[in-house]
């Protein structure tokens, strides 16, 4: 069991659970966000997340390729505001890295309660 933040993945029935509430994640997504909470705050490279979701190697370009669509389905359906996320962070040209970014959904949270 991966916990971090207000999410738990468990491995051993692939379950994402954010806040309390059962998220549906792919196996492909739920590898990829397995190798970023493994240590939260390192980046992890877009080729390091293909040989692991996808068990092949592929050049960096490639994999960035690869991985994004992955990464943008994950953000849509953990992030508070998939455009501004503040889990899933982009590292240019390098990959991607779980920033916790408690304090930011917090904060969005709060805005949209607000709004309202």
């Amino acid at each position: 069991i991966y916990h971090v933040g207000p999410l738990d993945a468990r491995h051993t029935t692939t379950r994402v659970i954010l806040a309390g509430s059962t998220i549906d994640v792919t196996p492909t997504e739920f590898v990829v966000l397995q190798e970023l909470l493994r240590e939260p705050g390192r980046v992890v490279s877009c080729a390091e997340l293909v040989r692991s979701s996808q068990h092949i190697t592929i050049d960096d370009e490639e994999a960035r390729q690869v991985i994004r669509p992955h990464i943008v389905r994950l953000r849509r359906k953990i992030e508070p505001d998939p455009q501004q996320p503040c889990y899933i962070q982009s590292v240019r040209g390098i990959g991607y890295r779980w920033a916790g970014g408690l304090e930011q959904a917090a904060e969005n949270t709060k805005h949209r309660a607000q709004s309202f």
